[in-house]
């Protein structure tokens, strides 16, 4: 009764080993034949998009090597250069593959598993003690060839083996088999070592950019920038890294790329169209990625490193990118850090600004009951050698050898050698006040469109009123719809585009004052417009 069992186990087994192994891939021997290499560039983008580049050692057998461990590359950015022109045909395949991570064992089955070929005593939920090699474990079930107390074969649940003895320490970390997406790669009369260099763009790497502005007096600031840095992609060691500032423009970013992906035809046909499995809104959106004509755009790079290595950090412009780079940075997978990419010390000087509201269309006039509020800020000179990118910014000062905090917010984008304002709270101590009154007003003015309006010559006052004990410049800006007349302040106006019907028959201005306030002063500005109301 015992040799039916024997055989059936044995079968069993031979199927599950085989399973592993299909005839069509690489044996396990061809796929160690890559040696993966460090990445010697890397180039990030602020949206968590990266761009690296790659070289791998391979070692062919029979014109072929095989590279496994293939990035989550993003559509139409996977390439593959090899030496030469000897590389023929790069081939993408799946296949069960050990896992390059150990883990440790948390369970009898992972003890069984990381103990395959080993002898062991078991004692069973029965009570029953057996000596056996562990032949195979797969899912729930475990393949011995018991040794004692008689020579036979046994599958059992993982479930019924209660405890395992050896007579040497076990193995107690375990590299499972997973199935994995390796590349087969055929060269023309090949060297015994082949390099090829892999270039792809994948997520989950980014960095942001954080500014600190300390105010050393009321004129001079010291600017930083610091580039924080989150790695969820894979590891960097002594990589030429990127940091970049600048608008990408990737398309297909958003999809995997198929040679690297395990997606089916379906699943990336309807990533493609946006979640739609329709075939003839499949073929229209592939059809128009086929006649696209290829197209990198390089990017604004900034390299950085860990703080136990040394970086010389360079600078360069491509198109419309700019790049900060570090050499020789180490950064692990699931790592953090952030690195000062420039210090420097700024002009800048403090600015106070309100917005008036617009005129009212109907002929209600500001009865000027309301005070309005003004902002403080700062606007400092771009006068580094480098571009301010959008960031945020904590603004601090020094007081008694005190540093106190004042403000956070977004810096914007900053040219060099432009100005950038950045806010910094409201002030009390400036007081604004605006009215408005009618000086004429004629009626029964037909337009185009065929109605009859009133046009309104209106006088607006802004009272102002500093009650700081320093001098201040004080920007008010107004969009005023109308056609300005005069004012006993210098402005300034431009004209914009009319958005509505009832603006439309009437210019639109964007009206604005620059004016100097000393410490306790008050200043009255008048000026005037006229504008058509509907009756």
């Amino acid at each position: 009764m015992l040799f039916p069992f024997k055989k059936i186990v044995l079968l069993s087994t031979l199927f599950f080993a085989m399973s592993l192994t299909p005839s069509f891939t690489p044996s396990a021997q061809a796929q160690s034949s890559a040696v993966e290499q460090k990445a010697s560039q890397v180039v990030v983008f602020k949206n968590g998009t990266s761009f690296f580049v790659k070289k791998v050692e391979v070692k062919p057998e029979k014109n072929k090597g095989y590279i496994a461990d293939l990035p989550q590359a993003l559509f139409g950015t996977f390439w593959i250069y090899g030496q030469s022109g000897r590389l023929q045909r790069i081939t993408s395949m799946e296949k069960e593959m050990r896992q390059k991570e150990m883990q440790k064992v948390s369970s009898m089955a992972a003890l069984l598993y990381a103990n395959q070929g080993k002898n062991a005593h078991l004692l069973l939920e029965t009570g029953e003690h057996i000596e056996a090699k562990i032949e195979n474990i797969e899912g729930n079930f475990v393949f011995l060839q018991v040794l004692k107390p008689a020579n036979s074969f046994r599958a059992l649940s993982v479930d019924a083996i209660k405890q395992a003895n050896f007579e040497k320490a076990p193995a107690m970390e375990v590299a499972y088999l997973t199935k994995q997406r390796v590349l087969e790669l055929e060269f023309q009369n090949p060297q015994s070592k082949e390099e090829v260099e892999l270039v792809y763009m994948q997520k989950n790497f980014a960095w942001l950019p954080n500014y600190s502005i300390e105010l050393l007096d009321d004129t001079k600031a010291r600017i930083s920038l610091r580039a924080s840095v989150m790695n969820d992609a894979e590891d960097i060691y002594e990589s030429d890294l990127s940091l970049v500032v600048g608008v990408p423009n990737f398309k297909y970013s958003d999809f995997l790329e198929p040679l690297s992906s395990s997606q089916s035809v379906a699943q990336f046909l309807a990533a493609l169209n946006g979640g739609s499995s329709d075939y003839y809104a499949n073929r229209i959106l592939t059809n128009a990625v086929m006649a696209q004509s290829a197209r990198y755009e390089a990017a604004d790079m900034l390299d950085y490193s860990m703080p136990d290595t040394e970086a010389t950090m360079e600078t360069s412009t491509q198109e419309d990118l700019f790049f900060y780079s570090l050499k020789k940075v180490i950064l692990p997978k699931g790592a953090r850090a952030f690195y000062t990419l420039f210090q420097e010390e700024v002009k800048y000087r403090h600015l106070y600004q309100t917005q008036i509201p617009t005129n009212n269309l109907y002929g209600n006039l500001d009865n000027g009951n309301q005070n309005i509020l003004v902002s403080h800020s700062i606007e400092m000179k771009n006068t580094t050698a480098y571009p301010w990118t959008t960031g945020t910014a904590m603004v601090t000062n020094l007081n008694q050898n005190q540093r106190n905090p004042l403000s956070q917010d977004l810096l914007p984008y900053v040219a060099k050698g432009a100005e950038g304002i950045l806010p910094l709270t409201a002030s009390p101590e400036i007081l604004v006040k605006h009215s408005e009154s009618e000086i004429e007003r004629k009626s029964g003015i037909k337009q185009k469109d065929g109605r009859t309006y009133e046009l309104l010559t209106v006088e607006g006052v802004l009272t102002l009123r500093n009650a700081k004990e320093k001098a201040i410049t004080l920007k008010i800006k107004r969009n005023v719809v109308g056609n300005m007349l005069k004012t006993d302040t210098t402005w300034k106006v431009d004209k914009v585009l009319a958005n509505s019907y009832a603006s439309a028959i009437n210019a639109q201005n964007q009206v604005a004052w620059e004016v100097e306030l000393g410490a306790g002063a008050e200043k009255e500005i008048r000026y005037s417009y006229q504008v058509y109301v509907a009756r």
